[in-house]
């Protein structure tokens, strides 16, 4: 028993040495591409996979979910809403009137894939209104097929 404490804390002691001291440790932010047009004002909280924007949100998927950020001044961006989602991330983001459209990743061989359709009539207070199984066909094509209405 001894000898695992005496392990532990050695590697505790490891990790703590490899860590970076302070945020001036850490690699700098890669390369941004450059436009006459556009330029960096700052950076959104949490992780973001995809993006779409109506009025003054965006709507960010990630790691944990749906964020609704306010941009109504872009140097500032505002967290006013989250809805988490049971999965670990997506890319896939669509909005069709005030139907957000969310479609989780496939764990493999187009299994497991989920559609969400979140309710943003009010952005401050998104909400799931269906879940639509994506069913794996012949040929390794997925088939969605929403239950009618779904989209209206």
């Amino acid at each position: 028993m001894k000898r695992l404490g005496a392990l532990l804390a050695v590697l505790c002691a490891l990790l703590v040495a490899a860590a970076p001291a302070s945020s001036a440790d850490l690699p700098a932010d890669p390369p941004l591409a450059t436009s006459s047009n556009v330029h960096l004002l700052t950076h959104i909280p949490g992780t973001a996979a995809g993006m779409n924007f109506k009025d003054h949100y965006a709507f960010v998927t990630g790691w944990t979910g749906v964020q609704v950020l306010d941009i109504a001044r872009p140097e500032s961006p505002q967290l006013v809403a989250e809805l988490p989602l049971p999965h670990f991330e997506n890319e896939d983001v669509d909005l069709c009137g005030n139907t957000l459209i969310v479609v989780n990743d496939r764990e493999a061989k187009d299994l497991g894939s989920v559609l969400y359709s979140v309710n943003i009539a009010n952005p401050l207070v998104p909400f799931v209104q269906a879940i639509v199984p994506m069913v794996d066909v012949a040929g390794g094509r997925v088939v969605l097929t929403p239950p009618e209405g779904l989209l209206d």
